[in-house]
């Protein structure tokens, strides 16, 4: 099966194409998922209602199906929703209430003159699947102590590529693998669907061409050169 990894369009979480949100006070969150091996964390702090946000833009064109931002994982549309629903796609945990946008470009939501998009916070499935460590090239630099179920420790590291190991994968169609940190990973059946029904601000990279390595800067990432 061939996976891709889940970006915004040219990876611009906070670019001038699309709408961005930002979360507004008062913003509370839970605690971040675990490890259920080591104890450690392997996720954000969960934003947690109540789910009120700042979106960037009040020009409808640029209400995307993805939302991306500060304070919080991922916005989708109700557009999307629907059709995640409909496909039979899976991997989301809970979709929030639809959230509440407070301010929307310069405007207060209550003198906003159209009617607002509806947006969803997202919870996907963290350990979905296994990343193969060697068929990625992977590597930790200086290693301390290390998980080896989710990989979290010490040292510099890097991936040559992302490979899932196909006999660990549970069937989510969008998922965070052991391993990788919050990227998510969608299956072929979601670049269909977001094909067919033209899914907004999103980039989907094949997952043989995403690379990491952490020396370069916090979380980076590149093209591999396959050629």
């Amino acid at each position: 099966m061939k996976y891709f990894i889940l970006r915004p369009e040219k990876d611009e979480h906070l670019g001038p194409k699309w709408a961005y949100g930002v979360v507004m006070d008062p913003a509370n969150y839970d605690q971040a998922q675990k490890c259920p091996v080591c104890g450690k964390f392997v996720s954000m702090l969960r934003w947690a209602p109540p789910y009120r946000i700042r979106l960037s833009s009040a020009k409808p064109e640029k209400w995307g199906d993805f939302v991306w931002g500060a304070g919080f994982e991922l916005l989708v549309s109700a557009h999307f929703k629907n059709i995640y629903e409909a496909e039979g796609l899976r991997g989301i945990e809970k979709f929030s209430e639809p959230i509440e946008i407070v301010r929307i470009g310069k405007y207060n939501a209550c003198n906003f003159p159209l009617p607002l998009p509806i947006y969803h916070s997202v919870l996907i499935s963290w350990g979905g699947a296994d990343r193969d460590d060697k068929a990625s090239g992977y590597a930790r630099h200086f290693p301390g102590k290390e998980c080896p179920y989710c990989r979290v420790g010490k040292g510099e590291w890097e991936q040559k590529r992302t490979v899932i190991d196909e006999k660990s994968w549970a069937g989510a169609d969008l998922f965070i693998p052991r391993g990788m940190d919050s990227d998510i990973v969608v299956t072929e059946k979601f670049f269909r669907s977001a094909d067919q029904y033209g899914f907004t601000n999103i980039g989907l990279i094949p997952a043989e061409r995403f690379a990491q390595d952490s020396r370069l800067h916090y979380g980076s990432w590149y093209l591999n050169d396959l050629s």
